[in-house]
């Protein structure tokens, strides 16, 4: 009789062993699990911001028009501008054009430190034969003297027209040194084209179903400066301490030479001065 419960006690006991021993077992590979680091071979994901590391590089149509960019940075009693660089430039290529989808387009251009008050945005439609110009729009802009990035989109609203497709613009910004001198006032002018173009059909469908990152690949590939600095500048606009942004935006200023102008021959003068009007779009 107590060999036949001595042998129930330890069959018990081995059972509860071995449960004992397939819990902690269960345990100890939960654990591992949860401290195995992912796997660092796969690649990051890449959201529709923008991205980590990525290179956006415009490539500019073939075809140019004369204009000037930037003021050169000239000093001294002719010029109200100061700073590092004390220029002021507008933000196009180097072939002084800006190719667009959009109808009313947007515009930009960098204002250095200075104590003028006021600039002068003019917009012009040329004539292709006679190189006639006829105003669209013109408007004054109020300047706070602190440098930075500066825009303005024409109006879509009153008699404003669209701009044509494949119809030549030229624009100005001038700023007035002081707009109490006499005649001839100390300003300082710069210019340059836009054109309209229009996307085919696949282009437009392709678009619709692409990320912003690829929109601003596509952009950058076929030359579309206006669409890609405005895309750009609206998203820096709602994502402002996004590093990854401002790393494109500096990209793409390195791409078209804008350091050219600085002192130095560097982009980084402008590249990091703020936009000055930085709302988001509601649709952002």
């Amino acid at each position: 009789m107590l060999g036949h419960h001595f042998w129930l006690f330890c069959h018990k006991l081995g059972s509860i062993l071995s449960v004992s021993l397939l819990v902690c077992g269960l345990l100890r590979t939960a654990d591992a699990q949860e401290v195995n680091p992912p796997d660092r071979g796969k690649p990051q994901r890449i959201d529709d911001s923008g991205t980590r590391g990525d290179m956006i590089l415009f490539q500019p149509r073939d075809r140019g028009l004369p204009g000037r960019r930037d003021d050169g940075g000239t000093r001294g009693p002719a010029t109200c501008l100061q700073g590092n660089p004390p220029v002021l430039s507008l933000l196009l290529p180097k072939t002084n054009l800006s190719l667009t989808t959009v109808p009313y387009p947007r515009f930009f251009w960098y204002v250095p430190e200075t104590n003028a008050k006021q600039a002068r945005f003019d917009l012009f439609r040329v004539d292709e034969r006679s190189r006639q110009r006829t105003s669209v729009y013109s408007r004054m802009v109020n300047l706070s003297g602190q440098p930075g990035v500066m825009s303005l989109a024409l109006p879509n609203k009153g008699n404003i027209r669209p701009l044509e497709v494949n119809q030549d613009y030229y624009w100005s910004v001038t700023i007035l040194c002081n707009s109490q001198d006499k005649l001839p006032r100390k300003q300082v002018t710069v210019d340059g084209w836009v054109q309209r173009v229009s996307l085919s059909q696949n282009e437009t469908a392709l678009l619709a179903k692409s990320t912003t990152m690829e929109r601003l690949r596509f952009y950058a590939a076929q030359g579309l400066w206006g669409d890609l600095i405005s895309t750009l500048a609206d998203l820096r606009a709602c994502k402002p301490t996004d590093t990854s942004l401002a790393a494109i935006w500096r990209q793409i200023l390195q791409s078209v030479d804008l350091g050219a102008i600085c002192p130095k021959g560097s982009s980084e003068a402008i590249a990091p001065q703020p936009l000055l009007q930085p709302q988001c779009p509601k649709s952002n």
